[in-house]
Parts: structure tokens; sequence; C-alpha cells
């Protein structure tokens, strides 16, 4: 039940999150038309998503303890849990726990892509912990960037200022050959279309 439980979360949250790689969206396509949801499902569907996206936004932006938001977090997925269990047959629930399976083992591959590249940069603590807050600021910025209510243009031009002062601000954390090799595998990185 708890498999299934954080099954849903993760799909939740991959089929709720915006697209920042072209398959993204393919996938997430591919990920709805396999649950093979009628139109009254796709509806109570995508009305259960966006209520999860936003309640945990608030809980994220919450000025609780960790532990308080990882409780609440548990709560918070056990109701939506309860309530997709309502209108989703076995065979879709199924479904989607084989889904969160691949994206898991995605999503541990990249963590450990993350932690080598860690290793090869020779990053000390100080360092991972400042990229982390510029990750993060930049993750919550892109966020706001895509929830707005602006042209694509516009849009793409802001994005593009954030990922130039992440630039900038990784730049003022690494030293010049950490900076070499990180700028060269985000080139590579860009190129192969992650």
């Amino acid at each position: 039940m708890t498999k299934l439980f954080f099954s849903l979360t993760c799909l939740l949250f991959f089929v709720s999150l915006s697209a920042q790689h072209k398959d993204h969206k393919r996938d997430k396509k591919a990920a709805l038309e396999e649950l093979n949801l009628s139109e009254d499902q796709k509806q109570q569907f995508t009305d259960l998503r966006n209520n999860l996206k936003e309640d945990l936004s608030v809980l994220k932006s919450s000025e609780v303890s960790k532990e308080e938001k990882m409780s609440m977090h548990e709560s918070l997925l056990a109701d939506y849990r309860g309530e997709l269990a309502t209108f989703l047959s076995d065979a879709q629930l199924a479904t989607i726990d084989r889904l969160y399976e691949s994206r898991r083992e995605k999503h541990a591959d990249k963590m450990e892509r993350r932690k080598d590249k860690a290793e090869e940069l020779g990053l000390t603590d100080a360092q991972k912990e400042q990229l982390g807050a510029i990750k993060k600021k930049a993750a919550h910025e892109f966020e706001i960037i895509r929830n707005a209510d602006l042209e694509k243009d516009e849009q793409r031009e802001k994005l593009r200022l954030v990922k130039s002062q992440v630039d900038e601000d990784v730049k003022a954390v690494l030293t010049p050959s950490q900076y070499e090799v990180w700028a060269s595998d985000r080139k590579k990185h860009r190129r192969s279309g992650r």
C-alpha cells in the first residue's frame, strides 16, 4: 500500500510538472494515454492533480519544520490517494505503479550521475550547499515564470535571464577549473536535448 501510495505521488508529480525537456511532454502524454482514462476520469484526474499541486506548493512555502512538512506531505498524499482510488480501476492503479517504477529508476540514475559529477568536480561541502541553494532559487523562479500569464517570447526571455544568473552564481562558487568542467558538461547536456 505504501509503495502504491508513493507511486501515485511520483506519477502525479510526473504528470503535473512543467515539461523541462522535449521528451518529458511526450512521456506525460503517453502516460495519460496508457491509463486509458474516460473523459470523466480525465477531468477528475486533472482536478485532483491541480489541487495536489496547489496544496503541495502551499506546504512547500510554509515555515514549519522539515519533519512537520514530511508528515503533512504524507497526510496530503494519503488523502489524494484515497480520492484517486474512488475513480480509477485496479488496472489503472497498477499502470500507475508500473509507470512510477520506471520514472523512479530514471530519477535514481540521474541522482547517481549527479553524485558522480560532484565527486568529479571535487566539490567541498560548502560548495555543494551553495550550489543547492542556487538550484533551489532557480527552480522557484522557473516555476513562477512558467505559471505567470506571459507571452511565449516574454517567458522565454525571462527564463533565459534566470539561466544567465544561475551561470554567474555558479561561476562565483566554483574554482575556474571546476567551472570549466561544469560549463562543458552543461553544453553537452543542452545539445543532447535533456
